[in-house]
């Protein structure tokens, strides 16, 4: 009954361990990101996250889930092998490894692949709004900020909480992290988020650290 539920017909029964490839071509409608934070917004930034056809997982039962401004849609690993062509002034920002770039006639070409990966979040900007950190083996890239926070405290700070989640759960398997303000404001730490503007109760920098690291070790985990 839902929309964006597709189904499709295999002319054979699929043996257990087997594969079978289906082609789609698919045209996008990207919403606006009043909602859920993730669309186009009005300065034509496009933050996409579950913006491809992927298949439903199958445990015992099919588990289908319509995506209906989920913020947490049920999907297995899977491989992306995507290649994104786009303006050449956009600038993207992923978690998804960057194999190749060109750019011919004004048009960007970009290789990306991702092994075991839940989802391909995707940030296409006209101005890179990420700040990107190298912490040991692993590439940072963040857009959750604070304009009483210097830049290299703000590396001192994630080099703390990444190192923290190192030590409790292990080393992350991917070699980029990408933490978002929009998975911030979907999640906030509740309290600080309702504070006027002008009430700042905390040290310089609680906040900051807080929403950071809840922001994350929700992706890290």
């Amino acid at each position: 009954s839902a929309v964006d539920l597709l189904y499709v017909i295999l002319p054979k029964p699929l043996e257990n361990g087997a594969s079978f490839g289906i082609n789609f071509t698919y045209t996008l409608k990207v919403a606006k990101d009043a909602y859920t934070r993730y669309g186009v917004d009005k300065q034509g930034n496009y933050k996409l996250r579950y913006w491809y056809i992927s298949p439903a997982v199958y445990d015992k039962n099919w588990q289908l889930q319509s995506n209906k401004k989920s913020n947490d849609l049920y999907q297995r690993a899977s491989r992306f092998n995507i290649t994104l062509r786009l303006p050449e002034g956009f600038q993207v920002t992923t978690s998804l490894d960057i194999l190749k770039t060109s750019i011919t006639n004004g048009i960007k070409t970009l290789s990306l692949k991702g092994d075991q990966r839940i989802k391909a979040t995707l940030f296409l900007g006209k101005t890179n709004l990420f700040e990107t950190i190298i912490i040991s083996d692993l590439e940072v890239q963040s857009n959750v900020s604070e304009s009483k926070i210097v830049p290299a405290m703000r590396a001192i700070t994630l080099d703390r909480m990444v190192y923290f989640l190192e030590q409790k759960v292990g080393p992350y398997p991917f070699n980029k992290i990408v933490i978002s303000n929009e998975d911030n404001k979907n999640n906030p730490v509740y309290g600080l988020n309702q504070l006027p503007g002008f009430l700042s109760p905390f040290p310089t920098g609680f906040e900051y650290d807080i929403t950071q690291f809840k922001t994350l070790s929700r992706t890290y985990l």
